[in-house]
């Protein structure tokens, strides 16, 4: 009798370890894999200008649109906690966004709309911001490429207390957590 409770027990557990096997193989190897981090390096002509590069699983239209709606980025970006007065004129489109990369107060963010890629110039005291996203889809409908090109300079007169090392700090961390964030879109 005292064997028969760990025979089952021991079925029991064969029997959960079996389909929990056999439902982790019937899902696709992208599913199980952690999403892609991006590639980021400092351009050697201009090291003011940090480029980034990650592939995403989502169709290329779908990442557009997560760019191209500014009022949709607190949903998309984790470092963009609102967005106020979404403007659009034409294919240039402007709002208020407050990011915690930047300081947690609102910056002014433009974007150009140049179809599959979007000039971006970010309002900031004390310094020059402004980058390129640009969506590339994969051949044979394969992930999308996301490339995101940052620009961030001290200017003016609030630029001289503005250190170099906090800028770059910020450009970094802006340009890794977007295109991170992007990552999310891929389908599950």
């Amino acid at each position: 009798m005292n064997d028969l409770i760990p025979r089952r027990r021991a079925v029991r557990v064969a029997a959960a370890l079996v389909f929990t096997l056999s439902t982790v193989a019937a899902l696709p190897s992208a599913a199980l894999s952690p999403p892609p981090r991006p590639v980021v390096r400092r351009r050697p002509d201009d090291p003011d200008w940090l480029d980034g590069t990650v592939e995403v699983r989502a169709s290329p239209s779908t990442v557009l649109d997560a760019l191209r709606t500014l009022d949709r980025w607190p949903s998309v970006f984790r470092d963009v906690t609102s967005v106020a007065g979404s403007r659009q004129n034409g294919k240039r489109r402007t709002a208020d966004v407050v990011s915690r990369v930047l300081g947690d107060h609102a910056h002014t963010i433009t974007l150009d709309d140049r179809g599959t890629a979007f000039d971006l110039y970010i309002s900031i005291t004390g310094a020059e911001a402004r980058g390129t996203f640009t969506v590339t889809p994969g051949p044979d409908g394969s992930p999308a490429k996301v490339t995101f090109a940052l620009l961030v300079r001290a200017r003016g007169l609030a630029g001289i207390f503005v250190s170099e090392g906090s800028l770059r700090a910020k450009q970094e961390a802006m340009v890794r957590t977007y295109l991170t964030d992007l990552t999310r879109l891929s389908p599950r």
